[in-house]
Parts: structure tokens; C-alpha cells; sequence
């Protein structure tokens, strides 16, 4: 199905970023624009902003925190849902309050999507990318097959609704039947047949039985790829970023895939393959771009992670060096150089960590923990402690907000 905007209304954007926070616009808005230069994004620095310009803007996403001045994240959510609209619209909640019960509260009140500040303040441009895929599923996969309904199925939920909610009395709740729906597995299709997205084998297979251009395929493939991830589910979504490896045409193409794929596997536990992974990207050559930082900075994670902390530290370094306001290659050579016993330089690594992104407290934690074991073999240990002071209240301020 096309998506066709109504006439008389202003063109809609992609993506409506709303945080108070100006280095986080900016760090949302550089990912995108390196990522998906086509999606168009505008921002707001609190929600009654935000508001307005959702209503203005119709937004297919609206990305949102909650603690934001004038209105917050879940009355802006609230406001959203409420008005008819904006019904189609998805939002996406990051925030720093990662507790089960405010997670609670924003999807009851309509979020669809919810993220942790801390676990992915580092990372968070591959969670960015899944979070809003419905989105670059429209903007990047040819519309004979995007994933969706097929037209048998759509057809007979409506005979159904029909039976049951025509002029008769309804047997069950409209939102109930929606969420049904919405749980059903995806399907793609192919001149009127319908495959299921989970079953990649078959799906690259009637891919291939037609002639198409080999960059056609690759965002077909790209495109299921990161359905897949929206949906949660990693094993599918590993078979076709393997896929799309077999289509790339350039180092840079390869080494996207390869952090992919990397990254799935850390998903579901598996840090030895993703190691392996990790490893065949550096007989690609290096680039100084965000694939390669993380490439470089989850490498140094799973050999620290496999105790092999001598092997972590160049990688870590290595990351650092490619993009030294990332905070997450420091806490990685911290542990590194820890594990060489190298514990005045770890402390300044776990330092330098939490003053980039005072959000993420695990840096902070190491080096307090750090502390308490190996005072005594710390160089200048009164200034390490003096600074983890002012560590601590970074984190602490950084929290309230």
C-alpha cells in the first residue's frame, strides 16, 4: 500500500526529536544525518513545542524523553494519542528513568517503543536504527515488496469484522482486534504470493528468481534487516544482514555489515561469534567513521570480556582515537589496562568515561570499585578520589535530569 498525503495538509516530516537537551538533539541529528540523509527531522527543545509542531507536521515518529520543561514526555505521549490525527503516528521513548515502572507509564500511556539512556547512550545509533525501521522501510524497500499485509488476510479480517461488528452486536473490543493484528507475523510479498519475513531462505530465494539490479537487492535485504530488529527478533535478522554482506560493494558496506551482524550476536549472548566477527572486519581497511569506532571499541569488549585484556587496549585506543567524545572506548581501556594492572591509568580511563556521558554510572562504578581494592597501588591516589567525588556528583545531577 502507498502512503499518499492528504491534500491541503503540509508535508509531513519523518522523525520529530523532542529533547531538552541541545547535545543530545545534536547526537540524534548526526546520526541520522550520516545514516539516512533522506529522513526529514525536525526538533523541539520541550514538549509544547514539540506538541505544535507535531500538530503542524503529522510525524510518522515522534522520539521523545520524558523530563522536559512546560510539559513533559508523558503528557506530550497523552496529547499525541489523543488527537485523531496523530493516530498513526509511533513514539519512541528514551530516557535516563529506566525502571520497570516508568516504563510501565509510558507505554500505558501510548508509547510504542522505550529505551534506556544508560544502556544505550553509547550504542544507541544501532537502536536508533531499529527503533524507527516501519520508517526506513518506507524509504528504502521498493513497494513490490515491502513487508505487510497480505491481501487475502486483510480480506478476511474484514468479513470478519463484518460477522462480528456489522449490524449485529460486537463480540470483542476494537483495540483488542488491533493488537491481534499487530502481533501476526510479517509478510512479504511477491507478485500476489505471500512469504513469511521469517523465513529468509525463502524470501532471498524469490528475490533472486527475477532479474534485479544487485543495489535493489541490497535494500530490499536492508530493508527486512531492520524490520527484523524492530521486531526484536535477532536469529532473522542475522540471516539477512548475512545476506546483505554478500552484497556489498564496497569495504565500507562490509564493515557495516559485519558490525551488524557482530552486534546481534552480543544480542543473544553469543560473544565468542561476535568476537570471530569482530575480528575478520580488521582484514577490511580502516576508516575513521562511526562503523569503524564501534567496531573497534566492541572488539575491545569481548576480548576484555574473554580476559584477553592485553589484545583490548590497542582496539580500545583505537576507538578512542576515531571519535574521542564517545565515552564507552574509555570505560572499555579502563578495564583493559585493569586487568594488565595498570591501575593509575584504568582510574583515569574510568574518570575521563564518566565525565563525557555522566548518564552511564557503570564507568563510575568501576572506578569506585577499583578504589576500594587497589587504593594502595594507585598513583596519587588523593586526586583520584578528589576527582571521583566530582564523578559522582556529575552522575547524580545528570540522574535528576
Amino acid at each position: 500500500m502507498e502512503v499518499h498525503e492528504p491534500e491541503g495538509h503540509s508535508p509531513r516530516c519523518d522523525l520529530l526529536v523532542a529533547e531538552d537537551e541541545e547535545n543530545f538533539r545534536w547526537l540524534i541529528g548526526e546520526a541520522i544525518r550520516k545514516a539516512i540523509p533522506e529522513m526529514r527531522v525536525e526538533f523541539a527543545g520541550d514538549g509544547c513545542e514539540a506538541l505544535a509542531k507535531a500538530e503542524a507536521l503529522r510525524p510518522r515518529i515522534v522520539w521523545t524523553c520524558l523530563r522536559m520543561p512546560r510539559m513533559s514526555g508523558l503528557e506530550l505521549i497523552e496529547a499525541v494519542r489523543n488527537n485523531s490525527g496523530l493516530k498513526e503516528t509511533k513514539i519512541i521513548v528514551w530516557t535516563g528513568y529506566g525502571s520497570g515502572e516508568v516504563k510501565k507509564k509510558a507505554i500505558e500511556s501510548g508509547a510504542d517503543v522505550f529505551i534506556s539512556k544508560g544502556e544505550t547512550c553509547e550504542r544507541f545509533e544501532f537502536h536508533l536504527l531499529s527503533a524507527i525501521a516501519r520508517c526506513l522501510l518506507w524509504l528504502a524497500v521498493p513497494s513490490s515488496y515491502r513487508p505487510g499485509r497480505c491481501p487475502d488476510q486483510e480480506q478476511e479480517r474484514s468479513l470478519k469484522r463484518g460477522a462480528e461488528g456489522g449490524m449485529c452486536e460486537q463480540t470483542g473490543p476494537g483495540p483488542d482486534r488491533e493488537k491481534e493484528e499487530a502481533v501476526e507475523k510479517e509478510k512479504v510479498r511477491f507478485d500476489g504470493e505471500c512469504i513469511s519475513l521469517e523465513d529468509p531462505e525463502k524470501v532471498f530465494a524469490k528475490l533472486m528468481e527475477h532479474p534485479r539490479d544487485k543495489r535493489e537487492i541490497s535494500k530490499a535485504l536492508y530493508g527486512f534487516f531492520t524490520e527484523c530488529c524492530k521486531r526484536g527478533d535477532d536469529v532473522t535478522a542475522y540471516a539477512y544482514a548475512e545476506k546483505m554482506l554478500l552484497y556489498a560493494d564496497n569495504a565500507g558496506q562490509k564493515a557495516y555489515c559485519l558490525l551488524c551482524m557482530g552486534q546481534l550476536k552480543e544480542r543473544v549472548g553469543d560473544l565468542g561469534e561476535a568476537l570471530k566477527i569482530y575480528l575478520s572486519a580488521m582484514n577490511l581497511p580502516p576508516e575513521r567513521n562511526d562503523d569503524w569506532y564501534f567496531l573497534c571499541n566492541n572488539l575491545g569488549y569481548c576480548l576484555n570480556w574473554f580476559g584477553r585484556h592485553a589484545e583490548a587496549a590497542p582496539f580500545c585506543r583505537a576507538a578512542i582515537e576515531i571519535n574521542p567524545r564517545r565515552h564507552n572506548a574509555y570505560k572499555n581501556l579502563g578495564i583493559a589496562l585493569q586487568g594488565q594492572g595498570e591501575f593509575s591509568k584504568a582510574a583515569d580511563a574510568y574518570i575521563e568515561a564518566t565525565r563525557i556521558c555522566p548518564r552511564d554510572g557503570r564507568a563510575l562504578n568501576l572506578l569506585e570499585e577499583l578504589v576500594s581494592h587497589e587504593k594502595e597501588r594507585i598513583v596519587d591516589i588523593g586526586d583520584v578520589i578528589a576527582e571521583m567525588k566530582k564523578c559522582r556528583e556529575l552522575v547524580e545531577r545528570a540522574t535528576l535530569n
